[in-house]
């Protein structure tokens, strides 16, 4: 914030609830690192917990505590109930399995950092397929909290959404 010292610019960060947003390097391999600042306060981003990735529309994602995996479970026995009764229900448990993942965090130093699958790393553009043997380039996630919920947004949509958001005066 231009023209505002540190004492004004602590105290206006301390008065808002927990919002941190922040671009993140995902390796050739699909990882990234969880800012310190995201994880504060939500013990389900700890090292050795197993958060759930809920895909969305291309680009965007949110991360769930593995204690949503009860309300979950419960979604996808439905689907395997109406697939037992002769619905044809296969494509909705094929794209239900596809959009919702368990992943691991694991420690890294002192961050902590998470493994995205292939077609999960698709999904956020931040890795390409290439011919095998050769490395994947490296791509960018942009991980955002607000309070306790926790979103992953490749660069390119939460750049479209920020724009879009500066011109309809949001």
């Amino acid at each position: 914030m231009v023209g505002v010292g540190e004492d004004s610019r602590d105290a206006w960060l301390q008065s808002e609830p927990a919002i941190h947003v922040e671009a993140r390097d995902v390796d050739d391999r699909g990882r990234f690192t969880i800012p310190a600042e995201v994880r504060k306060g939500l013990k389900w981003l700890d090292a050795g917990q197993h958060p759930i990735v809920v895909l969305g529309r291309r680009g965007y994602a949110q991360l769930l505590p593995a204690s949503e995996g009860t309300r979950l479970g419960e979604e996808r026995r439905s689907l395997l109930e109406a697939l037992g009764s002769g619905e044809n229900g296969t494509d909705a448990l094929i794209l239900w399995h596809a959009r919702h993942r368990i992943l691991s965090v694991e420690r890294s130093g002192s961050a902590c950092r998470v493994e995205l699958p292939l077609d999960i790393a698709l999904h956020f553009e931040a890795r390409t397929l290439v011919s095998e043997g050769a490395p994947s380039p490296p791509g960018v996630i942009v991980v955002t909290r607000c309070l306790d919920r926790v979103e992953l947004w490749s660069q390119r949509e939460h750049a479209r959404r920020v724009h879009q958001a500066a011109v309809d005066g949001v």
